[in-house]
Formats: C-alpha cells, sequence, structure tokens
C-alpha cells in the first residue's frame, strides 16, 4: 500500500467515526482529522503524478548542467558548489 492509499483509508476511517458520534465536538475534531488525512492524500497523489510524468526521462537536464560546469573555468567551479 502506497501513502496515498493510506492516507485516503485513514481519512475515511474519520469521516466514519464522526458519523457514528451525536456529539458535535467530536464530529468536528474527526472532520478536521478527515481533511488533513485529505491533504496528506492529495499531496501523495500529486507527487506520484510528478514521478510518473518525469519531464526528463533521459537526463538531458543533468547531462548539460554537467557540460556546463566542465566548461566554467576552475575557480568560477569551486565557487558554485559553495
Amino acid at each position: 500500500m502506497n501513502n496515498g492509499q493510506a492516507a485516503w483509508e485513514k481519512a475515511m476511517a474519520c469521516e466514519l467515526h464522526a458519523r457514528s458520534t451525536q456529539d458535535k465536538t467530536l464530529q468536528s475534531k474527526f472532520r478536521k482529522l478527515r481533511d488533513s488525512w485529505i491533504r496528506i492524500g492529495n499531496a501523495a497523489q500529486f507527487e506520484g503524478q510528478l514521478i510518473d510524468s518525469n519531464p526528463d526521462p533521459h537526463g538531458q537536464i543533468a547531462a548539460l548542467a554537467t557540460a556546463d560546469d566542465a566548461s566554467m573555468p576552475a575557480s568560477t567551479t569551486a565557487s558554485a558548489g559553495s
């Protein structure tokens, strides 16, 4: 199970707890927890989409950065890393 799926399951559990109580304060607290788990689930889903749709699948951006570093004078390269 991935992090997103676990978060969605926690959100569902919080909603079920909120529905099972008559106490308005507890309902509110469980719904706030549910909303937090939904945010976590959304973030995990978004992160997964970013990983799945890698804009640089062949490492071309990294290759360009390495080529730029190689063409820089040694004094510039040393100060760029600090």
